[in-house]
């Protein structure tokens, strides 16, 4: 019901603290698509949270919270 609301209240920024956390692979996809294209066709900007790091999501900028500290994690070349 969560993200029902984010969509029909079509804010600026949403805050995603493990979305997926409680689905299955499938749906999880789904709905990283479904923020993916909140992010490109309404502009919102979407802070996903998930200590899932061996999975890349379709972002932009990357970063990680290690030891209190917020690093940009760079494109591997």
């Amino acid at each position: 019901m969560a993200i029902v609301r984010v969509i029909i209240n079509n804010p600026r920024v949403i805050l995603a603290d493990e979305p997926t956390s409680s689905l299955d692979d499938e749906n999880s996809m789904l709905l990283i698509e479904l923020l993916r294209r909140i992010n490109v066709e309404r502009g919102t900007t979407v802070v996903l949270a998930t200590t899932d790091l061996y999975e890349k999501l379709p972002t932009t900028r990357d970063y990680i919270l290690r030891s209190g500290r917020l690093y940009e994690m760079k494109p591997a070349t």
